[in-house]
């Protein structure tokens, strides 16, 4: 099973009802003996149910992926983890996204740009490899 720092878009359920032990929105909280566990069920249940299930159906789309991975800032929406507008992991994604749709444009820019940073130094070799198969 992945890590969850390795899925490259994410997105964090949140609570909507207010716990005392714990302020934060993205974590629900039960005690040791079980205190808020049906609230917390019911509130996770309904979570992935509607904007869980919405999510993973947006991002189904790879079109919508790309579209994301150009346009969008990083929070949008709520989903992250595919870094700021021009990080070297987002050229990446954007690349390699771009690459399996067929649009060969977008595709070079963006392995272009991660090919360039020192972040990917170990997969430059492979990045150029793929650029050069676009000419």
């Amino acid at each position: 099973m992945p890590e969850e720092y390795h899925c490259h878009l994410r997105y964090t359920l949140r609570k909507k009802f207010s716990q005392p032990e714990c302020a934060r929105t993205d974590v629900f909280y039960i005690d040791p003996k079980g205190k808020y566990l049906p609230t917390v069920v019911e509130a996770v249940r309904q979570e992935i149910a509607t904007e869980g299930l919405t999510w993973f159906q947006r991002f189904s789309d790879m079109q919508e992926v790309l579209r994301t991975l150009i346009g969008d800032d990083e929070a949008n929406e709520g989903t992250w983890g595919f870094g700021a507008k021009p990080s070297p992991a987002r050229n990446l994604y954007t690349g390699y996204v771009a690459l399996s749709l067929g649009e060969t444009q977008i595709a070079t820019e963006h392995l272009r740009q991660a090919a360039l940073s020192p972040s990917y130094a170990c997969f430059r070799e492979q990045i150029e490899v793929e650029l050069s198969s676009l000419k």
